[in-house]
């Protein structure tokens, strides 16, 4: 390591200065480390379901949001380690003179690695997000979600979704010829009608009580098994209910009260009313295990497959994601690059003064009731302070006490154009300014550092 740093002080200056190598390496262990931790420690059980910062087991909750407030935890340690070590030479001091794109390399290295540092928490939730894509292939959660929506509409769990609205109720079930001359038949008001038989379910020959066929929710899938159920084929109902059977073996399900396809079939099947009340009401687990009714576990495995789906189809690294890493680390990168062009003691100076402005700016804009205020003093803070310091390094020869300007001006750099689009609506999403603000940036900042070394170049009084 010693020599590599020999090597790199001798031949590369600008990266021996960063320390690049030793936190660069000790970056890549910690990402591993993260992604490894996250991989471990998400549980895709039926006793455990949580699913990446989803809710459930409050238990699994409180572990993986410790594990993440953790991994932020390293990351600002890292990033104040990082930091104490890169201040103890600065190149930028009159001492050390430095071409402007040297001090624009040393600029992006410090952004890069801050950038490493700020992902250190997306490296955990990814490990989460790897170990969801392991548990199953895409073909097998699509194939197990399709038997899930379709069995949906077969599991009552409830009368009020499947209770008939009679003035709005469209296609409602008639009443055959068969039952309308037995409706006193003991068996027949057992089976139809609903429970302690209070209440009368046929009005003008047609059925209104509770029934599947009546379920409020229109999908693809609940329409394509009332279908089956009109039509009676028995077969594909009867494949569903074998199919989502077949996934509890397969999970190893062992809650009490799990009724088999034949019993479920048995339990719903009574054509051609197909009516909900407690003795054809199935429970979901994930509601009501404690009931001594028949359950089926619903909810638990489309909650599990759903997610396994999302990990399989959604990166960590959305959008959202990378921008919000990148705007951070282009803000810190700027306040390390402020400290290190001028000193810690005009830093804080700087950032008492900006919080101050900031207090004046809130204040008044609360006065005049006006947002915009804020937005507009910390614009025109800017472009004063901007062409402050062209003034003073075309015309001064000395520094005297523009270090606070310059701070107060590198860091309002990256609001400028945000703040310019809030003031100035166009036809553009927030989003893409804020990507367009890091491109300009990223730009931009060669002629800043070339102004600023200028100013670097001034006399101290």
């Amino acid at each position: 390591m010693n020599k590599i740093q020999q090597f790199l002080l001798t031949n590369y200056p600008t990266i021996w200065n960063v320390k690049l190598f030793p936190i660069l390496l000790l970056l890549i262990l910690v990402h591993l480390l993260m992604v490894f931790i996250g991989f471990k420690v998400e549980k895709l059980d039926f006793e455990h379901i949580f699913y990446s910062f989803g809710s459930a087991d409050s238990d699994r909750e409180l572990i993986l949001k410790l594990i993440l407030c953790c991994s932020v935890l390293i990351a600002i340690l890292l990033f104040i380690g990082w930091l104490v070590y890169y201040a103890r030479h600065n190149r930028l001091s009159n001492h050390y003179p430095a071409k402007t794109r040297q001090i624009y390399g040393e600029w992006l290295l410090v952004f890069s690695i801050i950038l490493m540092i700020t992902a250190i928490p997306f490296s955990f939730m990814e490990g989460c997000r790897l170990r969801g894509k392991s548990t199953a292939d895409i073909e097998e959660v699509n194939d197990a979600l399709k038997t899930l929506y379709l069995a949906q509409i077969l599991i009552p769990n409830d009368s009020y979704s499947y209770r008939c609205n009679y003035i709005e109720q469209t296609n409602l079930i008639p009443l055959p010829d068969s039952l309308a001359n037995n409706l006193n038949n003991p068996d027949i008001r057992s089976t139809y009608f609903l429970d302690d038989n209070q209440y009368e379910i046929f009005k003008e020959n047609k059925y209104i009580g509770n029934s599947i066929l009546y379920l409020k929710k229109e999908t693809v899938y609940a329409n394509k098994v009332k279908q089956w159920l009109i039509d009676g084929e028995t077969d594909s109902i009867q494949a569903v209910m074998i199919a989502f059977e077949k996934l509890i073996t397969k999970a190893d399900i062992k809650y009490p009260n799990i009724i088999t396809a034949e019993q479920w079939f048995n339990r719903i099947y009574h054509p051609p009313f197909f009516p909900v009340n407690k003795r054809t009401m199935i429970g979901d687990y994930n509601y009501e295990y404690n009931m001594t009714k028949p359950i089926l576990p619903f909810t638990v495995f489309t909650t599990r497959y759903e997610y396994i789906l999302s990990c399989h189809t959604n990166s960590i690294y959305s959008n959202d994601t990378l921008l919000t890493i990148f705007c951070i680390a282009t803000l810190l990168s700027l306040l390390v690059m402020a400290a290190k062009i001028t000193n810690l003691k005009n830093w804080i100076k700087s950032f008492i003064i900006v919080g101050l402005i900031s207090l004046f700016s809130i204040i008044l804009t609360m006065i005049l009731s006006e947002f915009k205020t804020f937005m507009i003093m910390c614009v025109i803070t800017f472009i004063i302070s901007f062409i402050y310091i062209i003034h003073h390094v075309l015309i001064s020869e000395s520094k005297n006490h523009s270090a606070i300007i310059i701070n107060i001006f590198i860091f309002l750099i990256p609001f400028f154009i945000p703040l310019l689009y809030k003031i100035c609506p166009i036809d553009y999403s927030f989003t893409k300014i804020l990507w367009y603000n890091l491109a300009i940036i990223l730009v931009v900042m060669y002629p800043i550092l070339k102004l600023l070394r200028s100013w670097k170049g001034l006399a101290e009084e």
